[in-house]
């Protein structure tokens, strides 16, 4: 099987998506899951019968850092001016 992506740059991805754990989780919306050989995947919004709705895939964990980071100054940003988007996604 071909190699996408090396299994060190997959770990480095694991330990990034460790660093933002916690948030994801408490949002309960989104995984973030292994795909060795290919990268690492960040899954979210799963409809039952339907699958995920977002489906982002990385082959670097700067890369991975860098979308992480933004989704969370994103919530920041909302959050800071008044809306609540945890609300919305349940």
């Amino acid at each position: 099987m071909r190699e996408y992506v090396s299994k060190m740059e997959c770990e480095h991805c694991r330990q990034v998506w460790d660093i933002f754990r916690e948030y994801f989780e408490e949002e309960g919306e989104t995984c973030g899951v292994d795909a060795y050989p290919y990268g690492f995947v960040v899954l979210r919004w799963f409809k039952p019968g339907e699958g995920f709705d977002l489906q982002e895939y990385f082959e670097s964990a700067p890369e991975l850092f860098e979308w992480l980071l933004e989704e969370v100054e994103s919530f920041l940003y909302t959050l800071n001016q008044g809306v609540d988007q945890r609300k919305y996604l349940k």
